[in-house]
Protein backbone atom coordinates (compact mmCIF):
# COMPACT_ATOMS: atom_id res chain seq x y z
CA UNK A 1 0.00 0.00 0.00
CA UNK A 2 1.23 3.27 -0.73
CA UNK A 3 -0.01 7.04 -0.48
CA UNK A 4 -0.77 8.74 -4.08
CA UNK A 5 -1.87 11.97 -2.82
CA UNK A 6 -2.22 13.74 0.25
CA UNK A 7 -2.39 17.32 1.21
CA UNK A 8 -2.66 17.29 4.93
CA UNK A 9 0.55 19.12 6.01
CA UNK A 10 0.60 21.50 3.28
CA UNK A 11 -3.15 22.64 4.01
CA UNK A 12 -2.59 23.31 7.85
CA UNK A 13 0.58 25.48 6.61
CA UNK A 14 -1.82 27.66 5.00
CA UNK A 15 -3.25 28.23 8.28
CA UNK A 16 -1.53 28.01 10.83
CA UNK A 17 2.48 28.58 10.85
CA UNK A 18 4.39 26.13 11.59
CA UNK A 19 8.42 27.58 10.14
CA UNK A 20 10.38 27.96 13.63
CA UNK A 21 7.45 26.80 16.28
CA UNK A 22 7.91 23.89 19.00
CA UNK A 23 4.83 21.37 18.16
CA UNK A 24 3.28 18.26 19.74
CA UNK A 25 2.27 15.55 17.71
CA UNK A 26 -0.83 13.23 19.76
CA UNK A 27 -1.06 10.05 18.30
CA UNK A 28 1.92 9.47 15.88
CA UNK A 29 1.69 5.94 15.41
CA UNK A 30 4.33 4.96 13.61
CA UNK A 31 5.80 8.34 12.36
CA UNK A 32 3.89 9.17 8.98
CA UNK A 33 2.89 12.52 10.09
CA UNK A 34 5.81 13.49 12.18
CA UNK A 35 7.80 12.64 9.36
CA UNK A 36 6.33 15.60 7.05
CA UNK A 37 5.72 17.99 10.39
CA UNK A 38 9.57 17.62 11.38
CA UNK A 39 11.49 19.52 8.95
CA UNK A 40 8.87 22.30 8.80
CA UNK A 41 9.21 23.11 12.60
CA UNK A 42 12.31 23.83 15.20
CA UNK A 43 11.23 21.24 17.86
CA UNK A 44 8.40 18.29 17.30
CA UNK A 45 7.56 16.27 20.63
CA UNK A 46 5.67 13.27 19.05
CA UNK A 47 3.41 11.11 21.84
CA UNK A 48 2.02 7.76 21.14
CA UNK A 49 0.26 4.99 23.76
CA UNK A 50 1.80 2.19 22.20
CA UNK A 51 5.22 1.48 23.00
CA UNK A 52 5.90 -0.18 19.48
CA UNK A 53 4.42 2.23 17.64
CA UNK A 54 7.02 4.63 19.25
CA UNK A 55 9.83 2.46 18.70
CA UNK A 56 8.49 1.78 14.57
CA UNK A 57 8.26 6.15 14.40
CA UNK A 58 12.18 6.32 16.19
CA UNK A 59 13.72 4.26 13.23
CA UNK A 60 11.50 5.63 10.73
CA UNK A 61 11.57 9.19 11.29
CA UNK A 62 15.57 10.58 11.00
CA UNK A 63 14.97 14.31 11.71
CA UNK A 64 17.55 15.20 15.07
CA UNK A 65 14.38 17.43 15.99
CA UNK A 66 11.77 15.03 17.49
CA UNK A 67 11.45 13.60 20.95
CA UNK A 68 9.00 10.68 21.18
CA UNK A 69 7.31 9.69 24.36
CA UNK A 70 4.82 7.03 25.13
CA UNK A 71 1.77 8.80 26.24
CA UNK A 72 -1.79 8.83 25.91
CA UNK A 73 -3.77 11.58 24.43
CA UNK A 74 -5.56 12.21 28.18
CA UNK A 75 -2.23 11.79 30.62
CA UNK A 76 0.68 14.09 29.42
CA UNK A 77 2.53 14.12 32.30
CA UNK A 78 6.24 14.85 32.01
CA UNK A 79 5.83 16.42 28.59
CA UNK A 80 7.26 19.95 28.15
CA UNK A 81 4.86 22.67 28.20
CA UNK A 82 4.53 25.80 26.17
CA UNK A 83 3.67 24.56 22.66
CA UNK A 84 2.99 26.87 19.83
CA UNK A 85 0.58 24.23 18.01
CA UNK A 86 -0.43 20.69 19.27
CA UNK A 87 -2.42 18.65 16.16
CA UNK A 88 -3.92 15.15 16.88
CA UNK A 89 -3.09 13.35 13.87
CA UNK A 90 -6.13 11.13 13.61
CA UNK A 91 -6.02 9.99 16.89
CA UNK A 92 -9.01 11.84 19.26
CA UNK A 93 -12.00 9.29 17.92
CA UNK A 94 -9.10 6.46 19.23
CA UNK A 95 -9.55 8.30 22.74
CA UNK A 96 -12.03 6.60 24.77
CA UNK A 97 -15.24 8.23 24.77
CA UNK A 98 -15.89 9.63 28.34
CA UNK A 99 -12.12 10.40 28.15
CA UNK A 100 -11.88 12.86 24.91
CA UNK A 101 -12.63 16.11 27.17
CA UNK A 102 -9.87 15.40 29.22
CA UNK A 103 -7.36 14.67 26.32
CA UNK A 104 -8.35 18.11 24.66
CA UNK A 105 -7.94 19.72 28.41
CA UNK A 106 -4.25 18.13 28.31
CA UNK A 107 -3.45 19.64 24.87
CA UNK A 108 -5.35 23.22 26.09
CA UNK A 109 -2.75 22.70 29.35
CA UNK A 110 0.38 22.44 27.14
CA UNK A 111 -0.24 24.85 24.81
CA UNK A 112 1.29 28.47 24.85
CA UNK A 113 -0.91 31.35 24.87
CA UNK A 114 -2.27 32.34 21.39
CA UNK A 115 -1.21 28.88 20.15
CA UNK A 116 -3.41 26.58 17.78
CA UNK A 117 -4.55 22.66 18.39
CA UNK A 118 -5.83 21.29 15.23
CA UNK A 119 -7.63 17.88 14.46
CA UNK A 120 -7.02 15.55 11.43
CA UNK A 121 -10.03 13.07 11.80
CA UNK A 122 -11.55 10.68 9.31
CA UNK A 123 -15.32 11.36 8.06
CA UNK A 124 -17.50 8.76 7.25
CA UNK A 125 -17.01 9.40 3.31
CA UNK A 126 -15.18 7.94 0.56
CA UNK A 127 -14.61 4.45 -0.96
CA UNK A 128 -11.85 3.91 1.74
CA UNK A 129 -14.52 4.17 4.12
CA UNK A 130 -16.73 2.09 1.69
CA UNK A 131 -14.10 -0.41 2.04
CA UNK A 132 -13.42 -0.70 6.22
CA UNK A 133 -17.70 -0.95 6.40
CA UNK A 134 -18.25 -3.53 3.84
CA UNK A 135 -15.22 -5.61 4.22
CA UNK A 136 -14.52 -4.96 8.11
CA UNK A 137 -11.32 -3.90 7.08
CA UNK A 138 -8.77 -1.71 8.58
CA UNK A 139 -10.59 0.08 11.45
CA UNK A 140 -13.79 -1.37 10.89
CA UNK A 141 -16.81 0.29 11.32
CA UNK A 142 -16.05 3.82 13.44
CA UNK A 143 -18.99 6.00 12.80
CA UNK A 144 -20.00 6.24 16.22
CA UNK A 145 -16.86 6.90 17.41
CA UNK A 146 -16.28 9.67 15.01
CA UNK A 147 -19.45 11.28 15.49
CA UNK A 148 -18.25 11.51 19.64
CA UNK A 149 -15.68 13.00 18.86
CA UNK A 150 -16.54 15.79 16.17
CA UNK A 151 -19.24 16.73 19.01
CA UNK A 152 -16.75 16.71 21.58
CA UNK A 153 -14.24 19.41 20.23
CA UNK A 154 -17.75 21.17 19.01
CA UNK A 155 -18.51 21.52 22.76
CA UNK A 156 -15.53 21.88 24.37
CA UNK A 157 -15.86 25.11 26.31
CA UNK A 158 -12.36 25.89 26.01
CA UNK A 159 -11.86 26.12 22.18
CA UNK A 160 -12.74 28.27 20.04
CA UNK A 161 -12.77 27.70 15.88
CA UNK A 162 -10.52 29.08 13.56
CA UNK A 163 -11.53 26.86 10.82
CA UNK A 164 -12.72 23.52 9.31
CA UNK A 165 -11.50 22.19 6.15
CA UNK A 166 -12.15 19.39 3.88
CA UNK A 167 -8.92 17.01 3.69
CA UNK A 168 -8.21 13.37 1.71
CA UNK A 169 -5.93 10.93 1.29
CA UNK A 170 -5.70 8.70 -1.32
CA UNK A 171 -4.44 5.12 -1.20
CA UNK A 172 -2.88 2.79 -4.15
CA UNK A 173 -2.80 -1.19 -3.82
CA UNK A 174 -0.86 -3.14 -5.83
CA UNK A 175 -3.21 -6.35 -5.70
CA UNK A 176 -5.54 -7.98 -3.88
CA UNK A 177 -2.79 -9.86 -1.68
CA UNK A 178 -1.38 -6.20 -0.54
CA UNK A 179 -5.07 -5.17 0.36
CA UNK A 180 -5.30 -8.29 2.45
CA UNK A 181 -2.15 -7.80 3.84
CA UNK A 182 -2.40 -3.76 5.23
CA UNK A 183 -6.11 -3.52 5.90
CA UNK A 184 -7.07 -7.40 7.25
CA UNK A 185 -10.54 -7.39 5.73
CA UNK A 186 -12.72 -9.58 7.73
CA UNK A 187 -16.06 -9.90 5.72
CA UNK A 188 -17.21 -10.80 2.19
CA UNK A 189 -14.16 -11.77 0.40
CA UNK A 190 -15.75 -13.33 -2.36
CA UNK A 191 -16.56 -9.41 -3.29
CA UNK A 192 -13.60 -7.57 -2.37
CA UNK A 193 -11.69 -8.05 -5.35
CA UNK A 194 -14.25 -6.95 -7.76
CA UNK A 195 -14.91 -3.80 -5.56
CA UNK A 196 -10.85 -3.16 -5.65
CA UNK A 197 -11.19 -3.66 -9.35
CA UNK A 198 -13.87 -1.16 -10.25
CA UNK A 199 -11.92 1.32 -8.48
CA UNK A 200 -8.42 0.34 -10.11
CA UNK A 201 -7.47 -0.82 -6.37
CA UNK A 202 -7.07 3.01 -5.12
CA UNK A 203 -9.53 4.15 -2.72
CA UNK A 204 -9.99 7.71 -1.15
CA UNK A 205 -10.27 8.70 2.76
CA UNK A 206 -12.07 12.07 3.22
CA UNK A 207 -10.93 13.92 6.06
CA UNK A 208 -11.64 17.15 8.20
CA UNK A 209 -9.37 19.36 9.77
CA UNK A 210 -10.21 22.07 12.06
CA UNK A 211 -7.94 24.46 13.68
CA UNK A 212 -9.10 25.74 16.84
CA UNK A 213 -7.50 28.76 19.54
CA UNK A 214 -7.75 28.71 23.02
CA UNK A 215 -10.85 31.01 23.72
CA UNK A 216 -10.55 34.28 25.38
Amino acid sequence: MKRTKEAFVATLGQYVPLEGTRILEIGCGTGHYTRQIAPLCRELVAVDPDSASIRSAQEFVPYPNISFYVRAAEDLHGIPEQFDVVIFTLSLHHVPTPLMPQAIDEAVRVLSPGGYIVFLEPTEHGTFFEAELAFEACDGDEREIKKQAYETMQKHPKLQLIAELDDQTEFQWDSLTDFNTTMHPKADASRLDLFLRAHGYSLTAKRRINIYRIRS
